[in-house]
């Protein structure tokens, strides 16, 4: 798993996470792995699964983030989400995969900010059939329900140690104040099992420039 928090006011909307990896089967886990991934006025926050042991090698997700984050142009979000949750559903299908992966996007549209969660799992319930559900009440993301996910005065924690937490309300502080001292406050958890490391976090301006900090040290990442 991991902790990932995003708060938006009316000017800025910042995500952070922790950097902990833990890989059960193999036994091993890192302290300098990223979950947030970030180009172009886009953010992608990842957790649980977040790569695949084969026989040829280990499939990193993040490699299917990455190759759509190049491919965004500020208009086609949805084309973006969709591309995504397709290929990991059936990276999810093909290799049966036990634990879950969460992907949040966020992003900014006519100086509004967006948010879309959703979840994608192997059902074995269902007759073996992949699924994807969002995190969100409203539904799959489209045209229609478009304006649904706008993410100003709201913040959404997720991850170890809470459930999905999704609150409306003005915010007079600094969002990637408070983003990353919920993350700080994850990690110094000791109950906490898969979160730690790093925190990294994302700040996005409402006319769609962004910046990269690592422990609130201004540090480039993509």
């Amino acid at each position: 798993m991991t902790r990932i928090c995003a708060v938006a006011n009316q000017e800025q909307l910042a995500i952070s996470a922790d950097s902990m990896f833990t890989n059960k089967e193999l036994n091993i886990i890192s302290f300098h792995n990223r979950k947030l991934f970030y180009k172009n006025g886009l953010m992608i926050g990842m957790l649980g699964t977040c790569e695949v042991l084969t026989y040829k090698g280990t499939i990193y997700l993040k490699d299917c983030i990455r190759e759509y984050l190049d491919l965004y142009t500020g208009e086609n979000i949805l084309d973006i989400i969709l591309g995504i949750e397709n290929d990991m559903r059936d990276l999810f299908s093909i290799f049966k995969l036990d634990n879950p992966t969460k992907l949040i996007f966020l992003w900014v549209d006519n100086f509004e900010f967006y948010c879309y969660a959703l979840e994608i799992r192997y059902s074995r319930r269902n007759l073996g059939c992949d699924e994807s559900v969002s995190v969100y009440p409203f539904g799959k993301i489209d045209l229609k329900n478009y304006s649904k996910y706008k993410f100003n005065n709201y913040m959404l924690d997720t991850g170890e140690g809470v459930d999905d937490i999704i609150v409306n309300k003005f915010y007079t502080s600094l969002p990637e104040t408070i983003t990353s001292n919920i993350i700080k406050e994850a990690i110094d958890d000791t109950r906490l099992t898969t979160v730690g490391g790093n925190v990294y976090t994302v700040i996005l301006n409402k006319y769609g420039k962004g910046k990269t900090f690592i422990n609130g040290k201004e540090t480039f990442f993509n």
